[in-house]
């Protein structure tokens, strides 16, 4: 496992160092940089559960704010791909890209969560 967590750690530091160009960097560098940390600490065997649950319930709140975003993308006809440039006429298109971006970062923290229980079971 310690090679799935070292790749983790890489491709969350890869994820937030794309991120630079966003309108709200800080927010998501911070957010994958954090998930890298926790990736990379798990690499050594090394958990924190009230990171990992902290993490989770922050994901799991912005995703839930973002979920009527996503269902006004799922639903409109406005011809409008996920692909489509940051405008202020259809903001539903980057919050849906952020509900996936919490997402991944949700389960992640997730995956971390039983990893760690499973550690803890262990020693």
């Amino acid at each position: 496992m310690k090679y799935v967590y070292i790749v983790l750690a890489i491709l969350f530091a890869l994820f937030g160092y794309f991120q630079l160009n966003d309108p709200d960097p800080y927010l998501w560098v911070a957010m994958y940089g954090a998930l890298a940390v926790i990736a990379g600490f798990a690499a050594f065997n090394k958990f924190s559960l009230p990171v990992i649950i902290g993490g989770m319930a922050l994901c799991g709140i912005g995703a839930l704010l973002t979920i009527p975003s996503l269902f006004e993308f799922m639903t409109n006809d406005d011809g409008m791909t996920i692909k489509e440039g940051m405008s202020y006429d259809y903001p539903y298109i980057e919050e849906s890209r952020e509900f996936g971006g919490l997402l991944i970062g949700f389960l992640a923290l997730l995956f971390f969560f039983f990893q760690a229980r499973k550690a803890k079971r262990a020693a």
